[in-house]
């Protein structure tokens, strides 16, 4: 994939969660850690996707899987894993609450050579002098020189708006962005016993055995006779009937 078509793959992620790009949002589901990854690694040339990336974790954090940042994080390469260290930073100077996305910064490191975090300023003697001179602790923490970033709060829209145009945020805003919800997004698609769930989330059996006794235990899931696991019927009408809620809802706070 081109510079360019992952730049425009990015914008059209981040508006269909909301974040500040005026383009068409992405119809396919998106894997919200992987695209804050990804953003990291395109950051040195796109200011505006790591803007609204940072913006984004800063303001709705709550949404965020720091199990699976991690990961993501783990398998960055040095340069986006620095970028990455010093976004959650920033978010978290900015939002307090992104306090809880520190975790995930254990799998990040400095640079072991300092550079400027944009490749237009890296490249131009006098820009970099600009950016090394000027350079926010945050970024220079990170090994990174940059004098700035404005966030985007203003082009960001509301957890309402971001949960129903993305369906796949659902879970996590009712059962917290962990691995419960993990699990009960891959259930989401059907029927599973307990090794595929844990294959399907990266997770020990153990871990995931927890998770489906919690989730059993408040109703949430329901077990198959022996034959796996599968969504209540609550759960599932609440997930089928969101869409209709939220048209309601934003009908009636119109009036």
């Amino acid at each position: 994939m081109s510079h360019n078509q992952e730049r425009d793959r990015l914008a059209a992620e981040w508006a269909r969660a909301g974040g500040g790009f005026m383009v068409e949002p992405a119809t396919d589901a998106i894997d919200l850690e992987q695209l804050v990854g990804r953003t990291a690694v395109a950051a040195p040339g796109d200011y505006r996707a790591l803007a609204v990336a940072t913006t984004w974790m800063a303001q709705h954090s709550q949404l965020v899987n720091v199990r699976r940042l991690g990961k993501v994080a783990g398998d960055l390469e040095e340069l986006p894993a620095a970028i990455l260290g010093a976004m959650l930073d920033i978010a978290h100077e900015t939002n307090s609450a992104a306090d809880r996305l520190r975790p995930a910064q254990r799998h990040c490191r400095p640079l072991r050579e300092p550079r400027a975090l944009f490749d237009r300023a890296e490249t131009n003697p006098i820009l970099r002098r600009f950016a090394r001179e000027g350079a926010l602790p945050a970024f220079e923490a990170w090994g990174l020189w940059q004098d700035e970033l404005t966030l985007k709060f203003d082009a960001l829209h509301p957890v309402s708006w971001i949960l129903e145009h993305c369906p796949e945020l659902r879970l996590r805003a009712l059962y917290g962005p962990g691995l419960e919800a993990e699990v009960m997004q891959v259930l989401d698609r059907g029927p599973a016993t307990i090794a595929a769930l844990a294959r399907e989330v990266d997770a020990s059996y153990s871990a995931t055995h927890a998770a489906v006794a919690r989730l059993e235990g408040r109703g949430s899931i329901v077990s198959q006779d022996g034959h796996g696991v599968e969504l209540s019927t609550p759960v599932r009408s609440w997930i089928d009937g969101y869409p209709a809620v939220a048209r309601k809802h934003r009908a009636r706070l119109a009036l």
